[in-house]
């Protein structure tokens, strides 16, 4: 879902965004978690085509793992924090030893016209993770980057408990 501005509304060209909600759905007996995130962006430079893949967006593997390093040829990453106690420490697979995380590619939302400054949703659905618990409490952080590599702020999500 996104809303274009018409004229009048002005932001930052750093895109902010911000956590909206969370739900589950069941498909073909899963349960996959939605969630939504908000965001403005003032030029309204946010997104990627799939045939953006020249440097910066280039994926580059690490020839040990390859797995990618460049992280610009995603622009949405999600990590997910587990609370423990009233902590809340990042899920690390204990075969790779790296951080769960989503990374992701949000599609082009530039705007026709005179006007870029862009607000709207991004909607996202996930299975949820084997090495999240039917019960674990999580807890989401989000980090957009816009096509001239704008970091926006770092937004979480409210507590998420996990059904599978």
């Amino acid at each position: 879902m996104l809303y274009a501005c018409k004229g009048g509304e002005i932001y930052p060209i750093i895109p902010s965004i911000e956590f909206e909600k969370s739900s589950y759905i069941n498909r073909d007996s899963t349960n996959l978690l939605v969630f939504s995130i908000k965001f403005k962006d003032g030029d309204g430079d946010i997104g990627l085509e799939d045939g953006d893949t020249l440097p910066p967006y280039n994926n580059v593997k690490n020839p040990l793992t390859g797995k990618n390093t460049n992280i610009y040829y995603n622009n949405l990453y999600v990590e997910f924090l587990r609370k423990e106690g009233d902590n809340y420490n990042y899920v690390i697979a204990d075969f790779s030893g790296d951080t769960l995380r989503a990374d992701l590619r949000v599609m082009p939302l530039t705007p026709e016209g005179k006007y870029k400054a862009i607000r709207g949703t991004i909607e996202v659905t996930l299975e949820p993770s084997v090495l999240l618990n039917d019960g674990d409490t999580v807890k989401l952080r989000f980090l957009l980057i816009d096509r001239a590599l704008h970091f926006s702020n770092a937004a979480e999500s409210e507590d998420i408990i996990i059904m599978k």
